[in-house]
């Protein structure tokens, strides 16, 4: 413990084990898919640009 400080913890991907953690555990949601089809899409909107210039 570190005195007159709080310390939070934020776990990733919504496991599970979040939902029976004391004290409760702040957890952020990925969505791999979600992002790796924007990721492509960014990429050939890059390379067309480049193409056109």
């Amino acid at each position: 413990m570190i005195p007159d400080q709080d310390i939070d913890n934020v776990g990733f991907d919504n496991v599970p084990v979040a939902e029976i953690n004391h004290p409760p555990l702040t957890t952020v949601s990925s969505f791999p898919q979600r992002m790796g089809k924007e990721a492509a899409n960014l990429c050939t909107k890059k390379m067309v640009n480049i193409d056109h210039e």
